[in-house]
């Protein structure tokens, strides 16, 4: 089964180099990394700022509008690297998730010209 990690980025805009490090992960790893616009959760205390997010739903009109996405993700020995896509004309918080998973099937030959 595999082990997932989720956290925030801030002020994210355009593409940016990203590096996770987990022991877990492994050259083998597969890994997963979703990404989503996220809005910090209303709070009813004003005296404190809202300590968690919630995902912008796209339910709404403009609402979730910016592309966002994960690409050229690249596991090594304890960590994760890859580009995070925010095409917007202003900074987003993004939620980025990461799954790693050890236990799978590999294929050791491949011949996709057959």
């Amino acid at each position: 089964m595999g082990e997932s990690a989720r956290f925030v980025l801030r002020q994210v805009m355009g593409r940016i180099r990203c590096i996770h490090r987990a022991p877990n992960i492994q050259v083998s790893s597969v890994v997963h990394i979703t990404a989503a616009e996220v809005r910090p959760r209303p709070s009813r205390d004003t005296s404190h700022p809202p300590q968690d997010y919630e995902f912008i739903t796209i339910r709404l009109p403009g609402s979730g509008d910016a592309d966002v996405w994960v690409t050229n993700i690249s596991p090594d020995l304890g960590n994760v690297q890859y580009f995070l896509h925010v095409a917007w004309s202003a900074p987003l918080d993004i939620a980025v998730t990461i799954t790693v998973e050890n236990d799978f099937i590999e294929i050791q030959e491949f011949d996709r010209y057959r």
